[in-house]
Order: structure tokens, then sequence, then C-alpha cells
């Protein structure tokens, strides 16, 4: 609800300031789940605005997954709880489904020593997005943990490269 409320101010937004307005979503950890499937909310409901870029910090590919993930030993109630979740914040999904509308450009950030999401997941986003001929790029900020990506200059030059890229300013600097 969060994310549709959002959405509505920006649609707000961007029929105030005009057509040249840029706009990307970015989610950093749960909130990836939460911004791939608000951009594929977006294309589902063919609404005028243009999603310019996601912006996936620390992702993981779904509730699912990460429950399988942080819970291997079978015998654990918790790797089955996911059926009981209202969302899944499914990103294979959600971009799946965004692939076949919208082509937004997106941006993967990883920690480098990030503790809760294991490094097979954002691989698994990024492989997907190749898969997918999705328009991605993909960075790694060395030396941090899960939530400590922006907080080092290199995570934020990431970002920052990544809007100017999508705003036209400055030939974007990553490699993807």
């Amino acid at each position: 609800m969060d994310a549709a409320a959002a959405l509505l101010y920006v649609k707000d937004l961007q029929a105030r300031l005009g057509p040249k307005t840029k706009l990307v979503l970015w989610g950093q950890s749960i909130g990836a789940g939460v911004a791939t499937s608000t951009a594929a909310a977006m294309g589902k409901a063919n609404t005028r605005e243009k999603l310019d870029g996601i912006i996936l910090e620390t992702p993981f590919v779904s509730v699912k997954e990460m429950l399988i993930a942080l819970y291997p030993q079978r015998w654990l109630p918790y790797r089955y709880l996911w059926p009981f979740l209202w969302n899944m914040w499914d990103s294979k999904t959600a971009l799946q489904e965004l692939a076949r509308m919208q082509q937004p450009r997106i941006l993967v950030l990883t920690a480098g020593k990030d503790e809760v999401v294991p490094p097979d997941q954002p691989k698994q986003i990024i492989d997907l997005c190749r898969f997918l001929k999705l328009d991605i790029t993909q960075g790694e900020v060395p030396g941090v943990l899960h939530t400590e990506a922006m907080n080092r200059q290199e995570g934020t030059m990431m970002v920052l490269d990544f809007i100017r890229g999508i705003a036209g300013n400055v030939k974007n600097r990553m490699k993807g």
C-alpha cells in the first residue's frame, strides 16, 4: 500500500514537473522486492508514467528463496512459512513481467560482506536480467555489510553514476 501511495504521489509530481521528469524506483533488501513488484504493477496498469530505472540494493530473489537460504535444515519450520505470507516480494516473477512491458535500466548493488543475503541471491537476479536482455549494471561495494553499501563513497558514486546516466547528464562510468 505504501508503494501504491508513493506512485500516486509520483504521478501527481510528474504531472506538475512535466514529461522530462525521470522516475527511478529504489529498494534496499526486502525493499528491492517492493521496487520490482511496484514496477511490474505499473506496467500491468499501463500507467502513463515511464519508469526509467530501478536500483536494487542488496536484493534477494524472493521471501520464499530467502527462507530456504537462511534455514536450509529441512527439520526447521521457518522455511515452510512462506505460504502464510501476504506477499512473496518475488523479484524473479516481477522482472519477468517487467521484461515483457517496460524496459527500465536496472542497477544491482551488492555488499561485499553481506551477512544477510547469500551471494547467490543477487547473482540469480543479475543472471535473470541478462537472460531477459534487460539493461543491467551491477556494482559491489567491497568489505561492507548488508546495510552499509550507501555508507561508503563507492556505493554512493555507483548510484550517482547510474542516476546521472538515466538523467543523461554524464556518461555512466560503471561497467555492466
